[in-house]
This record gives structure tokens, sequence and C-alpha cells, in this order.
């Protein structure tokens, strides 16, 4: 629960600078993870609570059905989204092998 409230608090933050720094009223996010996960569906529940009334918009895909799906996803966000977050071990290894061009979030736990 602790790295939890961390992960939650640490993504509030980040955004909250994107929101900041891009002098913009409305801030569009992506957020994305590989596979189904259970502590990803809680971690985007409290991310989601956290940022109620931010004006932050956010566009989920969950539960992507493969490594390359999310490396799609993660092109596409880079293209359209003033940041992301993503999620799971894979989504780290992905970022790893291509970081993004603007700040991010990635969590992969083992």
């Amino acid at each position: 629960m602790k790295i939890l409230k961390r992960v939650i608090f640490s993504g509030f933050l980040v955004l909250l600078v994107l929101f900041v720094s891009t002098e913009i009223k409305a801030l569009d996010v992506g957020v994305a993870w590989e596979g189904k996960s259970g502590m990803a569906n809680n971690v985007i529940k409290g991310f989601a609570e956290g940022i109620k009334g931010s004006g932050i918009t956010i566009e989920y895909q969950k539960d992507l059905a493969s490594v390359e799906e999310l490396e799609k996803v993660i092109a596409r966000f880079q293209k359209e989204k003033a940041g992301m977050v993503i999620l799971r071990s894979t989504g780290a290894e992905v970022l790893m092998k291509s970081p993004p061009l603007y700040p991010h979030i990635h969590r992969g736990m083992q």
C-alpha cells in the first residue's frame, strides 16, 4: 500500500508539473499497460481520484494483448498526448528500449 501511494503521488506531481509548464487549460494524458493486472487497476483508481477536478483528461488503454500492441499505443501517445503513465514491468522494458521524448511515469514491479 505504501508503494501504491508513492506511485499515485509521483504520478500526480509529474502531471501537475506538465500542466503548469504547458500553460494550457486542459491536459490530455494516456495510461496503458500490457496484460491483465489487478494492481494496475488499483493504482489507476487512486490516480484518477487524485487528479479529479484538475482539468486533466485520461485515455486508458488497459489489458493490452501484447507488448507489440503496447509499443503502438506508446508511439501514438507520444504524438497525441501531453504525458503518459505506463504500468507493469513490460511497460518499463518497452520504455527502457525506446525512451519517450517527454516526461513519463513507468512502474514495473516483479
